[in-house]
């Protein structure tokens, strides 16, 4: 009985017990801010190389000789995004309709099935002078963390990058001859 009395009133090792029950849920959220700010960041850059890749399109020079327009802007992302953006898992959607009213989006992911739509990441329709193209690039970004708090697209638990533009054309690209 004494020893346990002499247990309780020893206090040299309190600090060195609060740390280790302080430390462990710390990191875990600095590690979580990381991830969530890296995911931002990310999505910030496809943005931004999205839409210098709209720009090239509306002047009409978004295409090196040979190549299709949805591998011409598939190249202007990822040399835009400076290395951030997975080219890999990198997917392209681009879609030209007749007027503004006729565009229709939907998303890249399946609900059902929380995997890519079976029809995403394809050129649909001849974008021609005039016409309203509405390009969509997405990715899927592998999540550290697997938390039931925040909403998953995927399956595997990756999170879902997306940008969009919208653009009428003010002359044919020259990648879209032929299409």
């Amino acid at each position: 009985m004494r020893v346990l009395r002499r247990l309780g009133a020893d206090t040299r090792g309190v600090t060195a017990v609060e740390f280790a029950m302080v430390v462990v849920p710390f990191v875990a959220l600095i590690m979580l801010v990381m991830e969530m700010a890296l995911i931002f960041w990310i999505g910030a850059t496809l943005d931004n190389a999205l839409q210098g890749s709209m720009r090239q399109l509306y002047v009409g020079s978004s295409s090196a000789s040979g190549t299709s327009l949805m591998d011409a802007v598939r190249r202007q992302i990822c040399d835009g995004a400076g290395g951030l953006v997975n080219c890999s898992t990198l997917k392209v959607d681009i879609t030209a309709y007749p007027s503004f009213g006729d565009v229709r989006v939907s998303s890249p992911v399946d609900a059902t099935t929380q995997d890519w739509r079976a029809d995403f990441g394809r050129q649909h329709g001849c974008p021609v002078k005039g016409s309203v193209v509405v390009v969509q690039a997405a990715l899927a970004q592998q999540s550290f963390y697997r938390l039931d708090l925040v909403r998953t697209a995927f399956k595997d638990g990756s999170r879902l990058i997306q940008s969009a533009a919208v653009v009428q054309l003010n002359q044919t690209p020259a990648a879209a001859t032929g299409c």
